[in-house]
């Protein structure tokens, strides 16, 4: 999904996931399967780096999804990958389900149980993404005004500070 501030990041995720979807197509006849996981922010040392010079609409919009412990992602991924038919996409709670489901496209499916809830729930997931993307503009919104509004307050105090011409 694109996110504010992750304009370099954004299009990497959806390259590999892309070259994801051929090579699970052209090996799945070798019995070899192909996994895109999408991990949500995890407390590492790269989490902890990658905040620094973070743009705050970024970190407001990732922050309602909340902050997950490694050894959560971890278990999760690998409990993912030895399964006997691995899925596809590898997600993290309901809002992963979701966006796993909205973007499931030409994906391949585990199992019926996917299959039949982005079939039948594509459409009112749609309409709950909206509520979403409506929150995130949002914020974005928000943060331009107040940046705005400290722009002007900023440039008012400061030309009262500066000397004023003697009138005659």
């Amino acid at each position: 999904v694109g996110v504010f501030g992750f304009s370099a990041y954004t299009p990497t995720k959806y390259a590999l996931r892309g070259l994801a979807e051929v090579l699970q197509m052209e090996h799945k006849r070798d019995n070899v399967s192909v996994q895109v996981c999408f991990p949500p922010d995890t407390d590492t040392p790269g989490y902890k780096l990658e905040q620094v010079g973070k743009p705050i609409e970024t970190d407001l919009i990732s922050a309602s999804l909340g902050l997950y412990k490694p050894e959560i992602v971890a278990k999760k991924m690998i409990k993912e990958a030895l399964r006997s038919r691995p899925p596809f996409s590898v997600y993290f709670g309901l809002e992963g389900w979701m966006l796993a489901s909205l973007t499931s496209g030409m994906s391949p499916v585990c199992g019926l149980f996917d299959a039949l809830s982005q079939i039948v729930l594509m459409g009112i997931l749609r309409f709950v993404s909206f509520f979403y993307l409506m929150s995130f503009y949002a914020i974005i919104k928000k943060k331009k005004e107040n940046d705005t509004l400290l722009q002007e307050t900023v440039k008012r105090e400061s030309t009262k500070l500066l000397p004023q011409p003697l009138q005659n």
